[in-house]
């Protein structure tokens, strides 16, 4: 993700999930993840580890 300019932040060895902080490059990458089978959700909200910024979330 860092290669596709991305700022993500990984909680999942804490139980947690991969959180994709929102922008505009983003956008173009959400259809190839869902070829993938990777299923994302969005927070508008954002959480603690985002820094209650907006992110596209999931725990696969």
């Amino acid at each position: 993700m860092h290669s596709r300019g991305l700022q993500f932040v990984d909680t999942r060895d804490q139980d947690g999930a991969v959180w994709i902080i929102e922008d505009l490059n983003l956008i173009r990458y959400l259809p190839e993840l869902r070829r993938k089978a990777v299923p994302f959700n969005y927070l508008k909200e954002g959480v603690y580890a985002t820094r209650w910024r907006a992110a596209w979330y999931s725990r696969s």
